[in-house]
């Protein structure tokens, strides 16, 4: 079988309709993720007339709360969360984090067969940059 595997770089757009929305469509460079204490914030719209941030997810009072699990000293463990998307649906992601950097944050989603059991995984990484204070 064929290895398909694609790299997105800055300025394309990923496209996936299996995806819960908003990870179906992916702007590269253009898609945000905004991660606090406890919460996370999904695809930034924009800012308010007084600056603040419009986030299409995660923004009270729908807040995200995202949980690590099996984080240890040998392991990054794994970012999971809950949220409804659009169009009610209720969905868990979960994604093993690669690698935890000073200046990055790696992600790789656990995987799906969308197209059945006999179809292909498809696996989404992540390769993401902190930014701000």
């Amino acid at each position: 079988m064929e290895n398909r595997d694609s790299l997105y770089t800055v300025g394309d757009t990923y496209v996936n309709h299996s995806m819960p929305d908003p990870l179906d469509s992916i702007v590269v460079n253009r898609f945000y993720l905004h991660f606090d204490y406890s919460t996370l914030r999904m695809n930034e719209l924009g800012v308010n007339p007084t600056g603040r941030d419009i986030w299409e997810y995660g923004s009270s009072p729908n807040e995200i709360f995202y949980r690590i699990l099996s984080n240890n000293s040998y392991n990054n463990g794994f970012l999971q969360f809950d949220y409804v998307t659009l169009d009610g649906s209720a969905r868990t992601l979960t994604f093993l984090i690669e690698d935890d950097g000073f200046e990055s944050l790696q992600l790789k989603s656990a995987g799906a067969w969308f197209k059945g059991k006999f179809g292909e995984k498809q696996v989404m990484t992540l390769y993401l940059t902190r930014v701000g204070p």
